[in-house]
């Protein structure tokens, strides 16, 4: 590796041990900004959680110089339902059951319930930027940046990333308890293969598009309101969440991760595929910030560099200057008829 390479490779860890560094920084500023946020302004906790979550990611990934995973972008619109269509379909599919469920059991909408689905739409959003903020703008490409050099590389920052967003969905649970520990490892599982497609889906691998959070937040977003828009926004439900179940709803809960981990697998591999047509080495929105990303792929049949043109020789005394052989094609006669000039 040359010095310049060196160079680049330092910068890169440097700037991924500052993308970690304010990932786990991001739980602190929620945590205080929220419970300010809250007493403030008067507004529910959960939504002051978020937002405050959500102003903590994106305000670290701009500060890292990762505008452009910011930035409003179709394309990732379009690439998060290329990959992500089927996840969509499952939670649609999740959502119009439960209104079934709630539309036959004769029960109606708690009172205030256009109120209750709108601020429901409003905290779904904000946790879709929260969490693409932290997991996959700072987590994910915090990793890129220091192992997106390979492609096993990408591959383990993905998997990284999503293991631990999926070990961030498990906060409470009795560790003595085998059900409850069955619990916890299908969400963790569920939600780390819900992760890899979100994080498999940040990467265009295009060079004229940005690895933009836009689609996946939005996606995320969709999907979260899908599952929630009848407990909290009709039934009028707390939107405190906990994921472990106890008494009769363990085993059906043990059911439900376990099928949707299923479910999800046809997505898993669209985003493993799509992992495995990108060209390496893939550094994320922050070392892209720094100019660390590779240069877009020269087609084929292409010079990569243009040939430089020497200025010629001041004539020495007593040395002949030898004529260009004008069959060499300005290779600077080697003989050799017709062949391209040299890129160095």
């Amino acid at each position: 590796m040359g010095q310049a390479g060196r160079v680049r490779k330092v910068a890169s860890g440097r700037r991924a041990a500052l993308a970690l560094f304010l990932f786990v920084m991001a739980f602190f500023v929620e945590a205080a900004l929220g419970e300010s946020l809250s007493d403030a302004l008067g507004i529910d906790y959960d939504l002051a959680y978020v937002a405050a979550g959500s102003i903590a990611a994106t305000g670290f990934v701009a500060l890292l110089g990762g505008w452009e995973m910011l930035r409003p972008d179709v394309a990732s619109i379009r690439r998060m339902l290329r990959l992500g269509w089927w996840l969509l379909l499952v939670g649609a599919a999740m959502g119009v059951l439960d209104l079934h469920d709630f539309v036959s059991s004769g029960m109606a909408p708690e009172p205030g319930w256009v109120g209750r689905l709108a601020g429901v739409a409003l905290l779904c959003l904000l946790i879709g930027i929260e969490e693409e903020a932290m997991f996959r703008g700072l987590l994910l490409h915090g990793l890129l940046a220091r192992s997106g050099r390979t492609r096993a590389g990408v591959v383990l920052a993905c998997v990284v990333s999503s293991l631990l967003f999926g070990l961030a969905h498990v906060s409470e649970l009795d560790a003595s308890d085998p059900v409850q520990l069955l619990q916890a490892a299908l969400k963790v599982t569920q939600t780390g293969t819900y992760g890899f497609v979100l994080a498999a889906a940040t990467l265009s691998g295009r060079p004229d598009e940005s690895d933009s959070l836009f689609g996946p937040a939005l996606f995320h977003g969709l999907d979260d309101f899908l599952a929630m828009f009848v407990s909290i926004g009709l039934m009028g439900e707390s939107s405190e969440v906990s994921y472990v179940a106890t008494g009769a709803d363990a085993w059906p809960t043990v059911t439900l991760y376990a099928v949707l981990t299923i479910l999800y697998l046809p997505s898993v591999v669209r985003a493993a595929l799509w992992l495995r047509a990108l060209d390496v080495p893939q550094l994320g929105g922050v070392a892209r910030a720094e100019g660390g990303q590779a240069p877009p792929p020269v087609p084929d049949g292409v010079c990569r560099t243009q040939p430089t043109t020497l200025p010629a020789a001041s004539p020495v005394e007593g040395v002949p200057v030898l004529p260009q052989d004008s069959d060499t094609n300005g290779a600077g006669g080697d003989g050799l008829e017709g062949r391209p000039s040299r890129p160095w």
